[in-house]
């Protein structure tokens, strides 16, 4: 997966009625999402998964910009192609995480791992975005288990 967060002045899109959501069957930029914060700047995340995201590392630094921002232009309006900001990472080149930053197991297993992986045993209690039973892989997983776990951990104290 290749990952870029284009920053803007502003969600420019918004003005236009725009969500900020772009899922694409053709281009390079298959998917796109606002992720700009509550009153501040414009942040756009694009995400480009398997050959094509390969293919973007055949370009060169300036090249791939062009492209993810011609994409963003073209579903967006041109006020894409002038950015405060350009910020990109190449899951798959990261040596230690070599593909996606999240897996995705075969329907179900991850029950498994919730149910097992949640139960405190003795004073060990266990936290990990894997155990949440929401946005499990993510961020925001790993917070809502650790808030969790704090809450058990204040019970028995």
């Amino acid at each position: 997966v290749y990952k870029a967060v284009v920053v803007y002045d502003s969600p420019f899109w918004r003005n236009d009625g725009h969500s900020g959501e772009l899922f694409a069957l053709d281009g390079p930029v298959p998917s796109a999402f606002d992720v700009s914060p509550p009153g501040g700047r414009g942040h756009m995340c694009v995400l480009v998964p398997g050959r094509n995201a390969r293919d973007l590392d055949n370009m060169t630094e300036e090249a791939r910009r062009a492209a993810i921002l011609a994409e963003l232009a073209r579903h967006f309006g041109e006020l894409a192609r002038h950015p405060v900001s350009f910020h990109e990472k190449s899951w798959h080149q990261d040596r230690f995480v070599l593909g996606g930053y999240m897996a995705w197991p075969r329907p179900g297993s991850l029950e498994g791992v919730r149910t097992a992986g949640a139960d405190p045993v003795g004073r060990v209690h266990w936290a990990g975005t894997e155990t949440s039973p929401r946005y499990s892989g993510y961020f925001e997983g790993a917070v809502l288990s650790g808030e969790r776990v704090a809450e058990e951990v204040l019970t028995v104290l």
